[in-house]
This record gives structure tokens, C-alpha cells and sequence, in this order.
């Protein structure tokens, strides 16, 4: 069996030494709040506030468009939450 992810030694990663290692990765990174079994959906969320397409991120994250819709109700929720308090805002002044 061939693995594609090996340690420096040459044997392969266990699920939770790689795990780890993604995870001790992204908060040296100062990335706290992902995770690395989130990865994927974080991803999707960065994708859609960027202004990719339902489409573009799937073809990205190699997930359905089913999923990426799924995902893309917290960013949503979110991006109108932002654009109301923003309005709310512009009206006050």
C-alpha cells in the first residue's frame, strides 16, 4: 500500500497524529477557530463571502451542490445579518 502523506521517517500519519498536526498548524497560524474536521465547510464559507458561486465552490471543495447550499445557510445568515445592521446604521445618522 502507497501512502500519499507520510511522516518525515516515511511511515504514514494515523487519523489523529495528522489531525493534530493540522490542528497545532492552524493555531500557530493564529487560525483558532477552525478545525480541521471543519476544514471543508470552512472553506465553503470562505469561498461564498468571497463571492464565489455555489457552483465555483463545489467544483473547489469537491462537494455537492447539495452540501455547499447546506453550508452556505450560516453565510448567509451572517452576510444579512451584516448589510441590516449596516443599513440600520446609515439610517440613523
Amino acid at each position: 500500500m502507497t501512502h500519499l502523506l507520510t511522516k518525515t521517517n516515511g511511515k504514514p500519519w494515523s487519523i489523529d497524529g495528522f489531525r493534530h498536526l493540522i490542528g497545532d498548524t492552524l493555531t500557530e497560524m493564529g487560525f483558532d477557530d477552525y478545525t480541521p474536521h471543519g476544514l471543508r465547510k470552512n472553506a465553503v464559507g470562505e469561498l461564498l463571502e468571497a463571492g464565489c458561486t455555489v457552483a465555483e465552490t463545489a467544483a473547489i471543495t469537491g462537494q455537492s451542490f447539495q452540501v455547499v447550499e447546506h453550508y452556505a445557510k450560516d453565510v448567509r445568515q451572517a452576510m444579512l445579518a451584516d448589510e441590516a445592521i449596516n443599513k440600520w446604521w446609515e439610517n440613523r445618522k
